[in-house]
């Protein structure tokens, strides 16, 4: 199961299209490890040789909590690209419950 299978499920149906298209724009951004403690890791997430600056990618593996300094989801409810892509390169294949909304 890939973690867009899983936002089918879990998504309704403009719900998915949504994450679909920020799932995709997200494959085609560049990451740069910034710091990693244990469990704990921050990222800088950017468009190559398109933005002037990069977002902060900030994830904890054990409690499954990424934020995000572009506070989409904090404000919208839906996960950016900056945070996908991170779950992209660890190949996660479900989407957290805390960022699932109930249909």
């Amino acid at each position: 199961m890939s973690i867009l299978n899983h936002a089918m499920e879990v998504d309704t149906a403009e719900l998915y299209r949504i994450f679909q298209e920020e799932y995709k724009k997200g494959t085609t951004c560049v990451q740069e490890k910034v710091q990693e403690a244990d469990s704990y890791m921050v990222y800088k997430v950017w468009w190559y040789n398109v933005d002037e600056f990069s977002h902060v990618v900030n994830i904890n593996w054990l409690t499954q909590e990424a934020s995000c300094t572009c506070k989409k989801f904090e404000e919208m409810g839906i996960l950016c690209v900056h945070i996908l892509r991170i779950f992209n390169m660890f190949c996660v294949k479900k989407i957290p419950e805390k960022y699932t909304l109930d249909k």
